[in-house]
């Protein structure tokens, strides 16, 4: 498999013409600012779109919607189709993006006219698709009207969803400027027994109506029953009814002014009373307070203030439901909005106890996450709102939640069986509040992970619905699930997980001279925890620095590069100070505890100068059981290695150099960045090289010789860092990801991490990357002995490591080479190619005639590939789970190491998802 073969030749080439595209790499970036949150770009495809409906047919959902006039599609009078196998990226195009637009040429315009002459033919349009599945067929419901009280609900027919022309039945009932009804809004419900149907529909001063509806001709049967309505004049509109748990619910618009509220009723007969969650009848509200409310206009902190949230529309899809509707913002039209739904059911609660609660999402659906929000989630800083009968609901009030039960206004238990955490306030009268947790995606943040919860207040008067928001992994605390701003993190685990990093520039926070933590319980939700050692700089570094190299200003003076580890019963966070120059110091701090830190700087342990052979910085520290040693050092000389006196903590000894590349001269080594382990009998550092590509070396003794997987000795310099764990890379139709740096290892008893920083294409901002850092080991090895590192291709999403079985690989893959980059600005790594497993332990590249074989493990979870050309190489790769974020699906990964190739590259591999 000598594949990209062409590029490595070039990059012979280019080694010895001396061209290399990188920034100044002995220098840490300068602080790239606060990164703020914008306004999130409209996607065209969700725009345009106004009382959505939505249906599910094989795996692709099928939206239908009233048509607001779409950019680039060409108008026509009908309802607009949008088509999607993921509820996130849209189809549309100019042949399929309308249906039904000749009713109203063919008949329904005629009839309008009919009911009421007055009308002007021009204002007839066809609006407010209502899409469900009866028996073998599906049926479109929709409404025609000109804006006025004279309207009428007709209905299409069609077998297949993909295939096909809608057969429309014409109309089912109608309106005049008389009727105490507006034949508007549709929705079709079925009883769960499939032997009634029902019609319930309404818009405006008279409310909403149900009606049933022949099973046989689909026609109405006797008269219509009015069910829900405002007895202010304000009325009632866009029900939406279906059928759960034992009852009819009813979600319908209800009004503050001209602005739009969704309130929630059930009943156990279709044709009611239906009533709120407190019992009280909805067929007279007397305003706008008095109805329980599951959505309204909102704004999330730091967010898009969405207004106009109206026309919902409900998809039940097995254990998943979800809801569909548009809003609006600022002076956009009506954006469509997808949201999971979920159900609140609690025998603790008071009010409604036996009904269930449809909890809607505080965001937007963006991909299907697992829900094993736990315990240790909930502590941390939340934004909280009441979705009032307000304009706009602010989901923006702080609650902090502390382990122990409390919440600075109350208290709080979680199950994470039901995931409803329960809330009861010190403030009116000892209020209750139920909330179902789940993890969402925060689209005003880029997408991020998030925890969101819905539920109801079920003691305060009104009982409206409740909105939460973790904050940390949302807007208004600090960025993108507190991922940004990070470079080179080191992490430990105490009691949570603890990130250091130097400072990239923290959304949220003043800017100090200090190194930057953040916490997380499950390395997917982070919590900003501000700065420490903020003052070594101005206290002693500063002028330390300047004392080694006066020609350094003040304002060039920067901290980071930190490294956490665990010495005895104290904790080491080691450092360095430098300003871009060869004059370096490295120190340390140290503290009993990470939970409740007190740390106490120590100073200086190292220094650097021009009259040293190398750079004190990015130290990193071990503690073998018996000795400990400090690994540091960048450019200039490459990678040093000294022993530590453990009762002092003091330098013993002179430093030696460890680890370096034959493409540089000796005195300007480019290899740096090192984190120096134990594992197997055998020290590992991984280093980076030329501020792009994370190489591997072992030795059996602490200061070397060094040695990469095809045994080339790089501590004598004789050794190209070809053994490769990570580079910049991108999968097909993922994200790019470049300057893939500043990796470090965190060991949780069996469980290994890697946390490095990589910044997107064409952004400056840095990320914190997380990954699952398995070992190789296979007696059929040929090149080495030594265990080899694996860095999992897919950051860590939580829950890596189930069982995989050999009929799990076949399928396709992405297969990627881990080369060395010149350019990662223009990197396409894994985009291809493509290796389809077959199941009988054969391979082929798709669109080659080229393969191999393939062979698996189940108990020690490695796969061995034997290529059909090049000689025959063979591959061994590490197989796991894992998450898949640009796509938002749990997916297969493989890494590993080619075994024959002289280069002995790592490799990448990713199961495709479709």
């Amino acid at each position: 498999m000598k594949l990209f073969k062409e590029s490595f030749l070039f990059l012979i080439v280019v080694l010895f013409m001396g061209f290399w595209s990188c920034q100044e790499w002995d220098k840490i970036d300068p602080p790239a600012g606060n990164q703020k949150n914008d306004p999130p770009t409209v996607d065209p495809s969700y725009s345009g779109c106004s009382d959505p409906t939505i249906g599910k047919e094989g795996n692709t959902y099928y939206i239908i919607s009233s048509n607001a006039e779409i950019s680039g599609i060409v108008y026509n009078k009908g309802l607009v189709l949008r088509t999607t196998g993921n509820l996130v990226d849209m189809v549309m195009t100019d042949e399929t993006a309308y249906v039904l637009n000749d009713v109203i040429t063919n008949w329904a315009g005629a009839r309008i006219l009919a009911l009421d002459p007055s009308i002007n033919l021009q204002n007839v349009i066809i609006s407010h698709p209502n899409l469900k599945r009866v028996g073998s067929q599906w049926r479109l419901y929709y409404t025609v009207h000109a804006n006025t009280k004279t309207s009428l609900i007709g209905y299409a027919v069609k077998q297949n969803l993909a295939e096909g022309q809608w057969e429309d039945r014409g109309e089912v009932l109608s309106s005049t400027p008389t009727s105490n009804f507006k034949a508007s809004n549709p929705s079709f419900c079925e009883s769960p027994d499939g032997t009634k149907h029902y019609l319930a529909y309404g818009n405006g001063p008279d409310g909403v109506h149900i009606i049933e509806l022949s099973t046989s001709t689909g026609l109405p049967v006797g008269s219509s029953t009015a069910i829900a309505n405002r007895i202010d004049g304000t009325g009632a509109a866009n029900p939406e009814l279906f059928y759960y748990g034992g009852y009819y619910h009813l979600l319908f618009t209800t009004y503050q002014g001209a602005f739009p509220l969704t309130g929630h009723a059930v009943s156990v007969t279709p044709v009611g009373p239906y009533r709120d969650v407190a019992n009280r009848s909805v067929s007279a509200i007397p305003n706008f307070w008095n109805v329980t409310r599951v959505i309204t206009n909102h704004t999330h902190a730091n967010g898009v203030t969405w207004e106009k949230v109206d026309g919902m529309g409900i998809l039940q899809d097995g254990v998943n439901n979800f809801i569909v509707h548009h809003a609006t913002t600022g002076t956009s039209g009506p954006t469509l909005h997808i949201r999971k739904m979920e159900w609140l059911m609690d025998s603790r609660r008071v009010t409604g106890t036996l009904i269930p609660v449809p909890c809607i999402s505080p965001e937007r659906y963006a991909q299907n996450l697992a829900n094993d929000v736990s315990i240790a989630d909930i502590p941390g800083v939340w934004h909280y709102g009441t979705l009032w009968g307000h304009v706009i609901s602010g989901i923006n009030y702080t609650m902090t939640f502390n382990a122990d039960g409390t919440y600075n206004g109350g208290s709080w238990d979680y199950n994470p069986s039901t995931k409803i955490l329960h809330l009861v306030s010190r403030e009116w009268g000892n209020e209750h509040i139920y909330v179902y947790l789940s993890k969402g995606n925060d689209w005003t943040n880029d997408k991020a992970i998030t925890i969101v919860g819905a539920g109801i207040n079920d003691s305060f008067g009104d009982y409206p619905g409740v909105w939460m928001k973790k904050q940390g992994t949302s807007g208004g605390g600090g960025g993108v699930t507190h991922r940004k701003g990070v470079f080179d993190p080191s992490m430990a685990r105490d009691t949570k997980y603890w990130v250091f990093s130097s400072n990239a520039g923290v959304d949220g926070f003043d800017y100090q001279k200090g190194v930057v933590v953040k916490s997380s319980s499950d390395l997917v939700f982070f919590d900003e925890r501000g700065y420490v050692l903020s003052n070594v700089i101005d206290s002693w570094a500063g002028a330390r620095l300047k004392a080694l190299d006066p020609s350094i200003e003040d304002d060039k003076i920067v901290m980071g590069q930190p490294n956490i580890k665990k010495a005895g019963s104290e904790w080491r966070l080691y450092y360095s100070v430098q300003a871009g120059t060869k004059a370096s110091v490295i120190g340390y701090a140290t503290s009993p505890s990470l939970e409740n830190p007190s740390w106490t700087d120590k100073g200086e342990i190292l220094f650097s100068n021009e009259g040293t052979p190398y750079k004190a910085m990015s130290p990193s520290f071990l503690d073998d059981g018996t000795k400990q040693y400090l690994v540091f050092g960048e450019n200039f000389g490459g990678v040093y290695l000294v022993e530590i006196e453990k009762t002092s903590a003091n330098i013993t000894g002179t430093p030696v150099r460890v680890v370096g590349c034959s493409a540089d001269t000796p005195d300007n080594q480019r290899a740096g960045s090192a984190e120096i382990m134990y594992y197997n009998g055998y020290y590992h550092i991984i280093a980076t090289y030329n501020n792009l590509s994370v190489f591997h070396s072992a030795s059996a003794t602490p200061a070397g010789p060094y040695f990469d997987f095809g045994n080339r000795n790089l501590s004598n310099l004789s050794g190209f860092a070809d053994s490769r764990i990570l580079t910049p890379y991108e999968f097909s139709g993922g994200s790019a990801w470049s300057y893939t740096d500043g990796l470090s290892i965190c060991v949780d008893g069996t469980k290994w991490f890697a946390v490095h920083h990589a910044r997107k294409r064409g952004s400056d901002d840095y990320d914190l990357h997380v990954r699952s850092l398995t070992w190789l080991e296979d007696s059929r090895i040929v090149t080495t002995t030594r265990p080899f590192p694996t860095l999992s291709p897919e950051r860590y999403g939580g829950g890596d490591g189930g069982n995989i079985t050999a009929a799990n690989l076949v399928g396709a893959w992405h297969y990627g080479t881990l080369w060395y980059q010149f350019n990662p600005s223009s990197y396409n790594g894994l985009s291809s190619p493509i290796m389809e497993f077959q199941a009988n332990g054969t391979y082929i590249h798709r669109g080659s005639a080229t393969g191999g074989t393939w062979e698996y493990n189940e108990t020690t979870k490695v796969l061995r590939l034997t290529s059909s050309v090049w000689g025959g190489e063979k591959i061994f790769l590490k197989v796991n789970t894992g998450f898949d974020w640009d796509k938002g699906t749990n997916t297969i990964v493989a890494s590993g190491v080619n075994d024959t190739f002289f280069l002995h590259p790592g490799v990448w591999m990713k199961k495709e998802i479709n």
